[in-house]
């Protein structure tokens, strides 16, 4: 079954692509707003994150990276969602 995902300001934070976000359990932060003209359909229901935010890049020049994780003074981390940064 084919899977749209459509780059819009989500409602609650304002920042997410809202399937991946929630399939995923990340946290997309957009830092290029035109980004938001962007949608995609395809079947992605078998296919990892990454080769994911690939089939973006070679379709739109979507760029990504992951953000490092934040450590309290134990160590412990202290976000528990990955962060990926759009631009």
């Amino acid at each position: 079954q084919p899977m749209a995902v459509v780059m819009q300001e989500d409602a609650d934070d304002g920042k997410s692509p809202q399937v991946l976000s929630k399939r995923f359990n990340v946290e997309f932060i957009v830092k290029d707003s035109t980004l938001y003209a962007n949608s995609f359909t395809g079947v992605f229901s078998r296919q990892y994150l990454p080769l994911i935010l690939e089939h973006f890049r070679y379709a739109s020049g979507i760029q990504y990276k992951y953000l490092d994780l934040e450590y309290d003074a134990t160590h412990k981390a202290i976000q528990e969602k990955t962060k990926i940064e759009l631009y």
